[in-house]
């Protein structure tokens, strides 16, 4: 039975399903909805508080980093997805209060250590198709909330 329940927000159908895919082939994880824009993220949130919040932060009906205070006055944790080290969007989304970041690569396997990671309080180690990325990646999710 899966542990952590997760809303994926992606608007990328491409990247959306990938991801979703990773999500539901790890036993620890379980999908809620995969979210393809700001309204239907926000309209999840009210409806269900997932445990974790995938959040890509480019959305074409607004910025993802606006979702962060709502889903952490809900009580989920937030890990923001991104294909480009945009370190002052990035920073924006951990100032917001981002739990951290990881690269939309990730594998399954990556993925759901991360989420047990972050649920843990304890340092990640995720690879990715770029072993740069991967260390920047696992750097930002350390540096995110603790909480």
């Amino acid at each position: 039975m899966a542990q952590y329940t997760v809303l994926l927000v992606e608007d990328d159908p491409r990247t959306r399903d990938r991801l979703a895919a990773a999500i539901s082939a790890n036993a620890d994880l379980y999908l809620l909805k995969a979210a393809a824009n700001h309204a239907e993220a926000r309209a999840a949130l009210q409806l269900q508080t997932p445990d974790v919040l995938l959040l890509d932060l480019g959305l074409p009906d607004g910025d993802g980093t606006d979702l962060i205070p709502d889903a952490l006055r809900a009580g989920a944790r937030v890990i923001v997805m991104s294909v480009f080290n945009n370190g002052a969007r990035l920073n924006a989304a951990l100032a917001a209060g981002a739990h951290g970041c990881l690269f939309k690569d990730i594998s399954s396997g990556g993925l759901g250590r991360a989420v047990n990671a972050l649920f843990a309080k304890s340092p990640i180690h995720v690879t990715t198709n770029d072993p740069a990325r991967g260390v920047m990646a696992s750097r930002n999710l350390i540096q995110g909330r603790s909480s």
